[in-house]
């Protein structure tokens, strides 16, 4: 059934690889399709920033997810977003606001279910367009009939901002200066209202703290929580902690906080750009791998991110352009391995690594 069903799709779409470069003068319109974490998100803003510079005639649409397309929802080089929830009704809503548009050039980033990336990529596309994406090695030839371009790249070299970087290059012929295209969020004045009223009450050195992860296995327990903090309130500098948690995980950074309650408060539950705009007024980050990390990044704010080797492609995902430490599991294990000390150690020498910057 499979290989009937790209037989079909190779019929029809008939795509062909394209070589060489495409000129960024003729590039009128262009689609990124980013439809899954807010994260992935945050590190294509730099890759968008390159796109304008390259094509400031062209326009740049966005397909993203329900939760990551408040990060573009003010960025000026997008011209329309439309969101895919990756139901098949959302699929339907979504060829039928896009049905008219034809773009030259398609970048579909979604790593994960290739198959669905690449046959949105052909019907949103359009059957003239040039359509990149990285290289699957060992299914190259299958997604041919999907994608003209295939990116070869390494996996866990670089940072994903670098990776989609070198992926405009590959297509457009234009060498990058990375330093030009830094992460960023575009926050606006009620996201600052939000931090202000949140944290306003810290002093000392200021720790947020974030206890979310999508995953289980991405999550300290509460009393792994609460022995950090423990460790963080003995220190000789006085220290304040600000505790991010979402969901159900809200009710733990409250009873957390009772624990150490004039030095340690809950963050009130907003959006994720409310939240991340209190990164702006801390001195560092504690977190777990999750799309704080990339928000820390964005708002130059230190940070140190406590992984687990059960994740593929660590290096993908480190912190980018700041101050940074990580603890990481033996093997792979539970983040709830990981001990409180080995995190204190950690930011002991993230300290150290901020006071020689300030230098």
């Amino acid at each position: 059934m499979k290989r009937l069903f790209y037989r079909v799709f190779q019929w029809w779409f008939r795509r062909s690889p394209f070589e060489g470069a495409l000129d960024p003068k003729v590039v009128k319109r262009i689609l990124i399709l980013r439809y899954d974490a807010i994260g992935d998100m945050i590190v294509t803003i730099p890759m968008i920033d390159y796109l304008r510079d390259l094509c400031p005639q062209a326009h740049i649409d966005v397909v993203t997810s329900p939760s990551n397309s408040q990060i573009v929802e003010h960025e000026s080089a997008i011209h329309n977003r439309y969101v895919f929830d990756r139901t098949f009704v959302g699929f339907l809503r979504l060829f039928r606001e896009m049905r008219q548009r034809d773009y030259d050039l398609v970048f579909s980033l979604v790593i994960n279910k290739t198959t669905l990336a690449g046959l949105l990529s052909n019907v949103l596309g359009g059957r003239a367009s040039v359509i990149v994406s990285f290289e699957h090695p060992e299914r190259r030839k299958l997604y041919q009939t999907w994608f003209n371009v295939q990116v070869p790249y390494e996996r866990g070299k670089d940072v994903m901002t670098l990776m989609q970087l070198h992926l405009v290059e590959s297509v457009l012929g234009a060498r990058v200066d990375a330093s030009k295209y830094p992460l960023r969020l575009s926050l606006m004045s009620a996201h600052h209202e939000f931090a202000k009223q949140s944290i306003s009450w810290m002093t000392g050195r200021r720790v947020v703290l974030n206890i979310s992860a999508g995953n289980a296995y991405r999550m300290w327990s509460e009393p792994r929580n609460v022995e950090l903090i423990r460790h963080l309130m003995y220190q000789q500098e006085p220290h304040t902690v600000a505790i991010i948690g979402y969901g159900e995980r809200h009710e733990m950074a409250k009873r957390i906080a009772a624990h150490f309650p004039e030095r340690v408060k809950a963050i009130p539950v907003g959006r994720f750009l409310d939240t991340a705009a209190c990164l702006l007024h801390c001195d560092v980050l504690i977190t777990p791998d999750t799309s704080m990390v990339h928000a820390a990044s964005a708002l130059g704010t230190p940070v140190l991110v406590m992984f687990t080797r059960k994740a593929t492609f660590i290096n993908e995902w480190m912190p980018h352009g700041v101050p940074c430490e990580y603890v990481i599991t033996k093997g792979r294990d539970d983040l709830e391995k990981i001990e409180p000390a080995e995190v204190m150690q950690a930011l002991d020498r993230l300290f150290l690594k901020i006071s020689a910057t300030a230098l």
